[in-house]
């Protein structure tokens, strides 16, 4: 299962390898199956700046 999981996020990364701020995450639909299901998150840090 863990080598269709990584091999899933292979395939992804080919599709659109735009990773810069973007979380990518890879989870089975169910537990019994052996679907995967693929979503890309924008992810942003806040800075605060002292002053």
């Amino acid at each position: 299962m863990q080598r269709e999981l990584f091999d899933a996020t292979l395939d992804e990364v080919d599709r659109d390898g735009d990773l810069v701020n973007v979380v990518l995450g890879l989870t089975l639909e169910t537990a019994l199956s052996d679907g995967i299901v693929v979503d890309r998150c924008a992810r942003f840090r806040r800075i605060q700046k002292a002053g």
